[in-house]
């Protein structure tokens, strides 16, 4: 299976109050999470460069990846 959020082009480290984590944005605010939480933003860094971190399937994810829904950040 092909999993665009997981390859998404458009991926960056975010910030929430839980913590940091990898995701998209869309018109400047956050659209989905593609990592789990990690305490500081340089391990998060790290995680999207070296493409090492666990995948989370939010439910934006499962919506794009089952065609339910397209994804707007790649529009």
């Amino acid at each position: 299976m092909n999993n665009i959020c997981a390859t998404c082009p458009h991926r960056k480290v975010l910030k929430s109050p839980a913590g940091y984590y990898i995701g998209a944005t869309l018109d400047h605010k956050p659209y989905c999470r593609i990592s789990g939480y990690y305490v500081d933003k340089r391990t998060a860094a790290q995680a999207l460069k070296s493409g090492e971190f666990v995948y989370h399937d939010c439910m934006e994810n499962y919506a794009v990846r089952k065609g339910i829904l397209a994804c707007e950040v790649n529009r």
